[in-house]
Order: structure tokens, then sequence, then C-alpha cells
């Protein structure tokens, strides 16, 4: 597909463009995934889900001559004694629903949502952004790891049927963490979550036996 990256506007979404259009998108992106067998809820949910997970955050879009052709969300977060105090301590984002159309992947419209939401970070002097997504999403995985992403964190949730990987990525002058520190903190979080949980978040039968 030829046309001028120039002509691709980024911006909030914007009244006219409605959420039915942006669940859409992200239906249509997500449509590769769940041929592969992964179960995103980005591949399934309703326009008030989408909107759910916008919330109080900022919904990017990408226009090419007024079509919606790509969306990212990013929410805004101060850290809470719930929170992972080794690596959030003070205020962070996280990146969800980024989804590209089908058509459009490849030639740069991600990458391109991507410097404006890591700008309003640096802006908001956000710390880190963090993101998760499948283990088995090694497209995704190895886009983010390129711009310095780290693995943090493996998780498991009863709305997928994998593990998802939890990344960081470093913003506002704070540096990755020494490879072997986050290779240690990574693996014992997968040790855990292994032990703890199946794929689809639920307890393993063994602890079901003692209602852990």
């Amino acid at each position: 597909m030829s046309f001028d990256k120039d002509e691709i506007k980024i911006l909030p979404k914007p009244d006219y463009v409605s959420w039915e259009e942006i669940t859409e998108v992200i239906h249509l992106a997500f449509e590769e995934k769940k041929e592969k067998g992964m179960n995103y809820l980005g591949s399934y949910q309703d326009v008030e889900t989408t909107k759910n997970r916008v919330d109080n955050g900022i919904c990017l879009v990408a226009l090419l001559n007024g079509k919606v052709i790509g969306t990212m969300t990013l929410r805004i977060f101060k850290p809470s004694k719930r929170g992972k105090r080794w690596h959030n301590e003070n205020m962070y984002g996280y990146a969800s629903q980024d989804a590209v159309l089908p058509e459009y992947k490849g030639l740069g419209v991600g990458k391109k949502m991507q410097e404006v939401r890591i700008k309003i970070c640096e802006e908001k002097k956000i710390d880190e952004l963090l993101m998760h997504t499948s283990i088995h999403a090694k497209d995704v995985l190895n886009w983010w790891k390129k711009q310095g992403a780290q693995y943090i964190e493996l998780l498991s949730s009863p709305i997928t049927n994998y593990y998802s990987v939890r990344m960081r990525l470093p913003i506002a002058g704070k540096k990755k963490f020494n490879k072997y520190y986050i290779a240690l903190r990574f693996y014992l979080s997968a040790i855990k979550c292994i032990i703890l949980k199946n794929k689809s978040g639920k307890s393993r039968r063994f602890l079901r036996l003692f209602n852990i």
C-alpha cells in the first residue's frame, strides 16, 4: 500500500470518531492472533469494554484521510501499596489496546503512534511505560524489546488462554535495570506464576484442595 506517512495524523480521539469505529479496528487487528489460538480480549470485546479500558486515560487514533487505521491507549497511574514497588515507585503509564488495521501493519503506523504516546509520557514526567501481551506474541514482544523494553513479570489471567509477559520501557531519564537483576526477577515471577496458576488464570488443582 502506498501513501505519504505525513498524511497520517495521530491525535487523541476526537468527538467525530466513534467508539464503534475504534472497537472495529481493534477486532480486525487482533483477528490474526485469534486465528493462532490466542484468546486476546481485543478480538471479541464490546464497545463498552473498549471505553472502560481507556477509562480516564488517553485514546490515541491514527487517521488517514479521515479513516481510523490504528489506535493506542495510555493510562497513567500513581504507585500504590499493592503495586510492584521495585519498579513502579513513581508515576507510570500503562499501554494497551495497541491496534493497526492489518493492511497498514509494517508501514510505520504503530511506530508513529508510539512516538506520540512516549512524548505524552515525557511531558507528564512518567518514569516508565508498562504493557503486557501473550508470551506467544513474538512479533509484539520483539517490537517492544527493540525500543528498550525489558521483561519484568509473568502473568496469568482468567480472561485469556495464555501466560502473558509484562514489559517495562523506561521513560523520563529512568534507566534500564541491570540485565542479570531483571532476569532474576522475571524468572522468579515466572516460576511462582506457573506453580500457582495455569495459563487461564485458575489456581492449580492441588492448591484448590486447600482453598488457596
